[in-house]
């Protein structure tokens, strides 16, 4: 399920869940329309605050390579162009 769906489904904000996670409005939205992805930390986080019980339930579209470059630091777009 989609970021944004997860969080509606969770009855959240984007506010609320930047205000939880600790990040800004506009950092949400950007991982919610897959500009860019939260580091490792922040999505620990956002799942956490989810519900999920991993990380990789965020997005589980992603390929592997995707995920394993944001767990070491580097965002989507770091990776893709890597």
């Amino acid at each position: 399920m989609p970021l944004a769906e997860r969080r509606k489904a969770a009855k959240l904000s984007q506010e609320q869940l930047a205000n939880i996670v600790g990040v800004s409005r506009f950092s949400i939205i950007e991982y919610e329309k897959g500009r860019t992805s939260p580091t490792l930390e922040i999505a620990s986080k956002i799942a956490n605050a989810l519900g999920c019980a991993s990380v990789d339930e965020l997005n589980p579209t992603q390929p592997p390579s995707v995920r394993r470059r944001i767990a070491k630091g580097r965002g989507r777009k770091e990776a893709v162009s890597a």
